[in-house]
């Protein structure tokens, strides 16, 4: 799995940043079990 935690240097998907890019925060997708999942930014929880 690529390393693109906040750790690594990435943003957290609720950020500000994100929305000024999509219009609005963009919905994560996370993989578990072969799936994806969609995570809705209203579900996650965020600094930004």
């Amino acid at each position: 799995m690529p390393a693109l935690g906040a750790y690594a240097g990435g943003l957290n998907v609720c950020d500000p940043a994100f929305a000024s890019v999509f219009g609005r925060t963009p919905t994560a997708l996370l993989m578990a079990r072969g799936k994806l999942h969609p995570a809705p930014a209203a579900r996650l929880i965020g600094d930004g």
